[in-house]
């Protein structure tokens, strides 16, 4: 496990990921997954990737809380990626809509129905779906949906990409109704009159800047070539 220093600003702590295991040697660099989060060039990515619900934050005045999604899997399905990106559906026993749209996509994938214009019209819609999302109706869209399970799914939170695939933010503050920003596990939420780290936070947000890549266990790219060189140095004062 990494050993953790602690940075002291105002009243509010931050982790910061020390490795000590680098003092003895350096550590072979790896490629990052191909499609992994925008920012996140973590060597170690993989080996720290967790199960663990993924952490929000509200900065509104009037809030200033932590926020995780509900887990609640004898109501609700979950799809969780290993970049902690989240999607939900109601169980199939709970939802008739649901299965109604498994037993046609049963239907639908029969031999019976080779040729008809049912099939037709939905492979229409998907390809045409797969081309322009924008541009299906919500009438194809519903046609689609009674025939698909997949599009029983709602993602609540996603990762940026690298390639350019966009964020997706669906949590909403329990107390404000607002938006949240996503943050990484070792994000520790400073009291709400701490009005010193409060403004960094807000400053953070408004710079843009990576909050779940900055409070992170998993050393970037970046952190470890330095901590290297540190490492480098301090053995050679050693000796």
């Amino acid at each position: 496990m990494p050993c953790l220093a602690k940075l002291k600003l105002s009243n509010w702590q931050i982790s910061v990921n020390t490795r000590p295991h680098l003092l003895t040697q350096a550590q072979p660099r790896r490629e990052p997954p191909i499609d992994q989060p925008k920012g996140r060039t973590g060597l170690y990515y993989r080996a720290c990737m967790s199960s663990y619900r993924p952490k929000f934050i509200c900065a509104e005045p009037t809030c200033r809380r932590p926020i995780k999604p509900v887990y609640d899997p004898d109501k609700f399905e979950y799809r969780i990626s290993e970049f902690q990106d989240w999607a939900v559906r109601t169980l199939e026993e709970r939802s008739p809509g649901l299965a109604a749209a498994y037993r046609n996509s049963n239907r639908m994938n029969s031999g019976s129905n080779r040729g008809s214009d049912e099939l037709a019209t939905l492979i229409r819609l998907q390809q045409k779906q797969w081309d322009n999302p924008a541009s299906i109706s919500e009438e194809e869209f519903e046609f689609l949906k009674a025939r698909d399970p997949q599009l029983w799914w709602t993602e609540i939170t996603r990762m940026p990409r690298i390639s350019g695939v966009p964020e997706i933010n669906m949590v909403r503050c329990p107390g404000c109704g607002k938006g949240v920003k996503r943050v990484g596990s070792n994000f520790r939420v400073p009291r709400k009159r701490d009005q010193t780290a409060w403004k960094a936070i807000e400053e953070m947000i408004e710079r843009g800047e990576d909050m779940v890549a900055k409070f992170s266990f998993c050393a970037t790219v970046e952190e470890h070539e330095r901590m290297v060189k540190i490492a480098i140095e301090l053995r050679s004062k050693v000796r």
